[in-house]
């Protein structure tokens, strides 16, 4: 009964369950797991193998449901870690070097660098060059609009002329190249006798008087061209003009754009009267070479003398009409302003004769600036002077009917307003005078005789054969 008990047991035995796997561990920890049962001195994958072999000699009808389990979980997290073994192994051997590349496969790849490097610097190209050409286009705009339009919006509708934009020739050089054209005062005989008026203040006086001295006495060969007297007058910063007469007045004008300035009334061609200004504003702390010059170089505007060289980077002449930045070289006038002005007033210019024919001593004339002329020396003057230079026969007793002329009070008013504003807004507000007629504004333009660096000059036609001149120093 027993046996046939233990055969029916046996006999219905059940079947085993599957073994459950579960998930497998890190493999970090994994590895950590297996590496501390690998035997010393062999490989992971031949541990594996044997711990593996005799393994299957384990039988496995013995084992019961949980010892059969865990040997199926260890048996795959053996093959894992012997797998992640060889991943690892793989992972840490070194690159194999690529092959070998030939002459031709260089050089096709240095060609292909090229290419690329340029079509780099072209796309860099391209992507800025709507912001240059923009940049070009507003640089070219404003330079027509201040050079050629002086900055004025009401000019613009206006254009200018192609000879008013490219001139035949420089509008000052035929004054320089021609005195038979330069604007001259009248006078009897050769040469230009004239009162120069002394309304400056007292700091003034030293540099006054030696820019005339200067003027007065040419240096060898001498040329004794200019007969001058001064007059010294109250001191006045307006500088009201005198009829036939020039006045040189200093005051702080303020920012007027010039240290000095020259304003003279045209009729015909001679000149009426003149005006010179020192701004204290811009002199009172510069040196005494740049008040020598600039005192010197606006009293010989007033005779009627253009500059000897408007370029300023041209090496300096040794004259005061010659623009420079270092005044200390060009502090008096030279022969050649002299030579000038003997051809502008009919003087002979052989040294060894004077005016009158005779043989000049060196002193004719001299020190005539230190005389200073009576009231009644200057109607004898004017009573015996008539203006016969050239194709002039007019009287120069001026009656108070001419003192009274437009002409003339607008040429006081410009010089009275010269100095209270900055040039360019001096140059604005005459065009646009309340005085001058709406049908006189439309024409009414300044003539720019030049304009430089270190100063410009202009003219405006004030009607009935009179301009008004201004020269100013920067």
């Amino acid at each position: 009964d027993r046996k046939s008990d233990r055969k029916s047991s046996r006999g219905s035995k059940p079947k085993r369950p599957k073994a459950r796997v579960t998930n497998p561990p890190p493999a970090s920890e994994l590895s950590a797991h297996l590496y501390s049962k690998l035997k010393p001195g062999s490989s992971a994958a031949t541990a594996a193998t044997e711990e593996t072999t005799a393994q299957t000699t384990v039988n496995i009808a013995d084992l019961n449901d949980t010892e059969y389990s865990a040997h199926l979980q260890k048996l795959e997290d053996e093959e894992y870690a012997r797998r992640l073994q060889q991943m690892e192994e793989r992972a840490a051997a070194p690159p194999a070097p690529p092959p070998p590349q030939t002459v031709a496969e260089l050089r096709a790849e240095a060609v292909v660098q090229q290419q690329q490097q340029r079509q780099a610097q072209n796309s860099r190209c391209r992507k800025y060059l709507p912001y240059a050409t923009f940049l070009c286009t507003v640089a070219i705009g404003l330079t027509v609009f201040f050079v050629v339009f002086d900055g004025n919006v009401d000019n613009l509708p206006n254009l200018p002329s192609l000879e008013d934009l490219w001139p035949d020739s420089d509008p000052f050089d035929g004054e320089n190249g021609d005195p038979n054209s330069a604007n001259k005062w009248s006078s009897r005989d050769p040469g230009l006798d004239l009162t120069i008026l002394n309304s400056l203040s007292k700091d003034w006086t030293e540099a006054f008087y030696q820019a005339v001295s200067d003027w007065d006495n040419p240096p060898p060969p001498e040329v004794d061209v200019l007969r001058l007297t001064t007059s010294t007058t109250p001191y006045e910063s307006e500088c009201s003009p005198v009829r036939d007469k020039m006045k040189v007045c200093n005051g702080r004008y303020g920012d007027t754009n010039w240290r000095g300035i020259n304003e003279v009334l045209i009729r015909r061609g001679y000149i009426l009267s003149s005006v010179a200004k020192m701004n204290d504003s811009y002199l009172s702390d510069s040196s005494i070479y740049q008040r020598q010059y600039t005192m010197c170089h606006e009293i010989g505007h007033g005779f009627g003398l253009p500059h000897t060289d408007e370029d300023f980077y041209n090496k300096d002449l040794g004259n005061c009409m010659d623009y420079t930045s270092n005044p200390k070289n060009n502090l008096r006038p030279s022969t050649m302003n002299f030579e000038f002005l003997a051809n502008m007033y009919g003087v002979d210019i052989n040294p060894e004769l004077s005016v009158d024919g005779g043989l000049d001593d060196g002193m004719r004339h001299r020190n005539r600036y230190n005389q200073e002329e009576t009231e009644e020396d200057e109607n004898r003057r004017r009573k015996e002077r008539i203006w016969n230079y050239g194709d002039s026969t007019t009287d120069s007793d001026v009656s108070p009917e001419e003192e009274d002329t437009p002409e003339w009070n607008e040429y006081k008013s410009l010089v009275r307003t010269s100095s209270t504003s900055h040039l360019d807004d001096f140059l604005e507000q005459v065009l646009h005078k309340d005085s001058v007629p709406p049908c006189a504004r439309r024409t009414r333009k300044w003539r720019t005789l030049h304009k430089r660096e270190e100063g410009q000059a202009h003219e405006l036609d004030l009607g009935n054969g009179y301009t008004y001149r201004v020269s100013v120093l920067h």
